[in-house]
């Protein structure tokens, strides 16, 4: 079983200690070289990958030994044998150290690492929910031009605000005529 070291770069940046071999770190061509993150322009020389290993391994811990496991009379003693070796291999690989994730990549700090776009735009309680929806028909109420602005600047998508719109010019019409329809005239505000 191979023993795990902390990972990191070597010297010369050429190559990067996985914790258990080396990586290249450089393209085949030799003209782009990985940070970690994203490829670089490379114009350095191409070195010869490391014998060593990064850093030397700490020392195992002794495996404790199984203790003797009791099985009734019929079971085989091949079978116990198995069993004893499965045991020593898990206490085996429990007494290997385990290494942290890198920060990026640990689930527990997901959030803290990603990049939010600067062009993402943050709504105002007016601007999205039931309350875009008042502030819409409470406009269209008290001034009509007014209601046009508001549904454009809302939070709405482009088809919800398509809708707004054409709700908004056709709905008067709409109204109107269907009073004409019940036969309620409305009064003759020209006067």
């Amino acid at each position: 079983m191979a023993q795990l070291t902390p990972p990191g770069w070597s010297a010369d940046a050429n190559w990067f200690w996985d914790g258990r071999e080396w990586q290249d770190a450089i393209s085949p061509d030799g003209k782009w070289r990985f940070d970690g993150k994203d490829w670089k322009r490379f114009r350095g020389q191409r070195t010869a990958m490391p014998v060593a290993p990064l850093y030397v391994a700490a020392p195992s811990a002794p495996v404790a030994p199984v203790p003797p496991i009791e099985m009734p009379s019929w079971v085989a003693p091949s079978e116990v044998e198995r069993i004893v070796k499965e045991k020593q291999e898990q206490a085996a690989y429990a007494a290997v150290p385990r290494i942290p994730p890198p920060p990026e990549l640990d689930w527990r700090k997901a959030g803290r690492y990603i990049e939010h776009s600067k062009d993402e735009r943050v709504y105002q309680d007016w601007q999205v929910g039931v309350n875009s929806v008042l502030y819409v028909l409470i406009s269209f109420f008290v001034c009509y031009p007014v209601a046009f602005i508001v549904i454009w600047r809302s939070g709405w998508r482009f088809p919800m605000k398509m809708i707004g719109t054409i709700a908004a010019l056709v709905g008067p019409a709409i109204f109107y005529f269907g009073l004409l329809a019940l036969g309620i005239r409305p009064p003759d505000l020209r006067r």
